[in-house]
């Protein structure tokens, strides 16, 4: 090879000629044109790439290549990674002399990263490179769902609302959660085995939606984050009970087997009525209808009597709770009744007395008294209380439009919570018809007592056996009486002496009083003669 100094020729194109001669007189020669240019070339590349020369996660998809180079050149960049993959472009150097060019490296092997940029003018080529870090993420952030449980914060769960998650990116994440207006937020640290957990308070956001952000960034700068959304609902549900409970506030026997509270919720909120006596507690769970009228029945026969404790608490989806309290009493005996007897001093109503006759017993102080009077197919009835002393009375019972003969009594008390007791059954008698009395006639063979019959005078007749008569003859001014019972045949027979009445028309009289106590009578004339009309009677 042959070295020439070409320092004394002008700059521009150069013939550059060779010639050769061999040994027998042969001659061959070449030529060639060169360019003879001593400007210096000047390219060159930016740097920092990416503001630190490490390329992130965020930062691969548009890489921004720049530098300087001669105006009007054309620049080929290459960027190749460590296994050999290229990705190129060409650029052109605008007028001020810069270039610039922007690269996707995504895909490209992590780690070092070779760039060059090379320009030929006028036949010289020269070159510019650098090297830079490709780091893309390589890990996650994540946060656990559902939060809370089910997405749903209430009330309860506001004030420390557990957040929990991984990481690979660095030692500790940032949370934030957002009502859209207002944001809170927070660090936790992420522990060996990239788990991370915090409690947040987010008692100060509004109602709604609220946004969860888990942030992290690894050492050269890659971010990641997750996003949860729950939503924030603290308002009370709304819950009535409607009372007087069971209507009165007590739960009496016939009730104590279904039992009814209701009242108004939110449709599709959860309704839970408990009745408690201290020991033992029934619970009853209803969802509030579309309609938003709630109603359960309880059985609660397996409670004590006394005061029961009635909770009924609302819960909405969210687990929300309103709670009402009230207190009832469960009573499930039966009021204590009793009739006293006999009735109408013999069980026996005749006629003098069925119009208004008493009737009394003793019970539960305050309970309500129904006395029913029936002959089988009519019925009377008449009401009472019981007073303070445990006595009630009704003084003025009439019977008269029932049927003589057996009268079925009943008594039944109803106490304050609506509980029932009956006395023992009792039967009277309704006897009203007068009994009946003849005398037989004539008297004396002709209806006519002489001087030597008045002193026996048999009087006779027919009436109830048993009954007790009196038997009466006057003259007007003196009566003569006897007493008799009318044997078992009903035939009755009495001899009088009437020999102290005065001449002339006697009136015979029969009456008694039968066993019901109705009187009957029954009277006729007889004529005396013989006798003076001043007689000394004793």
């Amino acid at each position: 090879m042959l070295f020439r100094s070409v320092t004394s020729l002008l700059e521009g194109s150069l013939l550059v000629s060779a010639e050769e001669t061999d040994r027998a007189g042969n001659t061959l020669s070449v030529s060639h044109v060169v360019t003879y240019d001593t400007n210096t070339r000047i390219i060159s590349i930016d740097t920092p790439i990416a503001g630190d020369d490490v390329i992130n996660d965020a930062e691969q998809s548009a890489v921004t290549i720049s530098g300087r180079g001669e105006p009007g050149a054309l620049i080929d960049i290459q960027v190749q990674d460590s296994i050999g993959e290229i990705r190129a472009q060409s650029v052109v150097v605008s007028a001020s002399g810069s270039w610039t060019s922007e690269f996707d490296l995504t895909g490209l092997e992590a780690g070092l990263l070779s760039i060059t940029a090379s320009e030929t003018v006028g036949g010289n080529t020269v070159v510019a490179s650098h090297e830079v870090i490709l780091s893309p993420n390589t890990g996650a952030v994540t946060i656990d769902t559902p939060l809370s449980g089910d997405n749903l914060i209430n009330s309860v769960e506001q004030n420390e609302v557990f957040l929990s998650g991984t990481s690979q990116l660095s030692g500790e994440v940032t949370l934030s959660a957002s009502d859209g207006v207002q944001t809170i937020s927070l660090v936790a640290v992420v522990d060996q085995s990239g788990a991370w957990n915090a409690i947040m308070d987010v008692s100060s956001l509004d109602d709604g939606p609220i946004t969860f952000i888990v942030a992290d960034t690894d050492q050269v700068g890659n971010e990641e984050l997750d996003v949860a959304i729950a939503t924030l609902t603290t308002a009370p549900p709304l819950i009535t009970v409607n009372t007087p409970l069971f209507e009165d506030d007590m739960i009496n026997l016939a009730e104590s087997t279904n039992a009814q509270v209701s009242g108004t919720g939110t449709p599709g909120d959860n309704i839970v009525v408990s009745i408690s006596d201290g020991t033992t507690t029934v619970e009853e769970t209803v969802t509030v209808p579309a309609s938003g009228i709630w109603e359960i029945s309880a059985d609660v026969t397996s409670l004590n009597d006394g005061e029961l404790v009635v909770a009924g608490s609302a819960s909405d989806d969210a687990g929300n709770v309103s709670s009402l309290v009230s207190t009832v009493t469960l009573d499930t005996s039966a009021p204590i009744v009793t009739l006293t007897t006999p009735i109408a001093g013999d069980n026996i109503v005749n006629g003098a007395e069925e119009e208004q006759f008493g009737v009394s017993g003793t019970g539960e102080a305050g309970a309500s008294i129904l006395v029913t009077f029936t002959d089988g197919d009519n019925s009377v009835t008449f009401t009472s209380a019981v007073d303070n002393n445990g006595s009630w009375n009704i003084n003025a019972a009439n019977i008269e439009t029932l049927e003589e003969g057996p009268i079925s009594v009943s008594v039944e008390a109803t106490d304050s919570a609506g509980n029932t007791g009956n006395a023992s059954p009792h039967t009277i008698t309704h006897s009203t018809e007068a009994p009946a009395i003849t005398i037989n006639s004539p008297i004396a063979g002709d209806d006519i007592i002489n001087d030597a019959e008045d002193e026996a005078v048999t009087i006779s007749g027919t009436s109830t056996p048993g009954m007790i008569l009196t038997v009466s003859v006057d003259d007007g001014e003196f009566t003569i009486n006897s007493v008799i019972t009318v044997p078992a045949s009903g035939t009755w027979t009495n001899v009088v002496d009437v020999s102290s009445l005065d001449d002339g028309q006697l009136t015979v009289t029969a009456s008694g009083i039968d066993v019901a106590g109705n009187l009957a009578s029954t009277s006729r004339p007889v004529e005396q003669i013989g006798r003076a009309s001043c007689r000394e009677r004793v």
